[in-house]
């Protein structure tokens, strides 16, 4: 069986993708973004909870389906087994600490053939927010760890809570959230390229690890004059009233890097990083390049500005809460949150 997700889908509603109206995962952030072999990855979810509903947490490490694919895990290529309780120990943790498997891994990576390797091996990290009190052991068999040197049983407990699962698991998803967050295996050592003598990639080595952006928080704009504001603010907007938002965001950190084309060409690239902001309430506009969810660089390479609009009618004070999040389109990525105090109109 093959389980695909995605981060961030549009509700069924079809409202923007930045206004957050129930439980969702905005982003996973990994540190580091891209590991090799034998490193720990650690994986923060950005969880919106707008209405308190309360969740449960289950993650389920694999290797990706197509060795390389940005969504799909086959089960026979978990880094983990499920069907086991013993195995399941931090998996069930908001915040995610694991070390791939080195043998895995590289029996994994030594069927690629040596230009595609340089694109790493894909891990998958699937996320489920489960119902609240919810794990996978609700729906195994019991366990008896008396039983745990008795390899019949284990083995006869493995097909039993694999067939449980398989039972459950169309529904189990119809009531989750699904999130999934794809951390590359970079084979750095092993990769011949050809590189370059001339332009901005010349200084470079050779294939690099990706660095995450790193955001600072924002740049709020009142009358052309710029804020800097730290994550975890509080902005107060009148109702009816907008604002203007920037990433406060270092443009030196965006990387040049080597990328291996299909047709094995060593291609120098910059990264081209976007962001995605989101709400509780009110909606974001901006003029500059016409969109309403995701905010990208100008020419020059600095981000446009973003307009928050709050609500107008609002009786009382009413707390809206915001993220902004961005991505390098290698799987790098950050995040900031803060707050928006809408008051009445007087």
């Amino acid at each position: 069986a093959t389980l695909t997700a995605a981060v961030g889908c549009d509700p069924p509603d079809l409202t923007p993708s930045s206004e957050v109206i129930r439980l969702r995962v905005l982003a996973i952030e990994s540190e580091p973004a891209e590991i090799e072999f034998g490193d720990e990855v650690t994986l923060r979810p950005v969880i919106a909870d707008p209405w308190a509903e309360g969740y449960s947490v289950q993650w389920m490490p694999c290797i990706s389906a197509d060795l390389g694919g940005f969504a799909g895990c086959d089960f026979e290529n978990m880094l983990v087994d499920l069907t086991n309780p013993l195995a399941l120990g931090g998996l069930t943790e908001e915040t995610l600490h694991f070390t791939v498997d080195q043998e895995v891994v590289a029996e994994k990576l030594g069927e690629r053939g040596p230009l595609s390797r340089a694109d790493g091996l894909g891990l998958q990290f699937i996320l489920m927010l489960l119902p609240r009190g919810k794990t996978f052991f609700d729906y195994m068999p019991p366990f008896d760890p008396t039983q745990i040197g008795d390899p019949d049983y284990l083995e006869q407990y493995a097909q039993d809570a694999n067939d449980a699962l398989m039972e459950v698991f169309e529904a189990l998803i119809r009531q989750s959230r699904i999130a999934y967050k794809r951390v590359l295996v970079t084979d750095t050592e092993s990769v011949g390229l050809a590189l370059h003598t001339e332009g901005p990639c010349a200084d470079l080595p050779g294939l690099l690890r990706n660095d995450a952006p790193t955001l600072g928080g924002l740049i709020q704009i009142v009358d052309g004059v710029e804020f800097a504001v730290p994550s975890g603010a509080t902005l107060e907007v009148p109702a009816g009233t907008s604002t203007t938002l920037k990433p406060l965001w270092n443009g030196e950190d965006r990387q040049h890097y080597y990328h291996v084309s299909w047709e094995g060409l060593t291609e120098c690239r910059e990264e081209s990083p976007y962001f995605g902001w989101y709400a509780t309430g009110g909606g974001y506009s901006a003029e500059d390049f016409g969109g309403s969810d995701y905010s990208y660089l100008d020419p020059n390479g600095i981000p446009y500005a973003m307009n928050w609009n709050a609500p107008s009618d609002v009786p009382e004070r009413n707390p809206v809460e915001a993220w902004m999040v961005v991505w390098d389109r290698r799987g790098g990525m950050h995040h900031v949150e803060w707050r928006f105090d809408v008051t009445p109109s007087e």
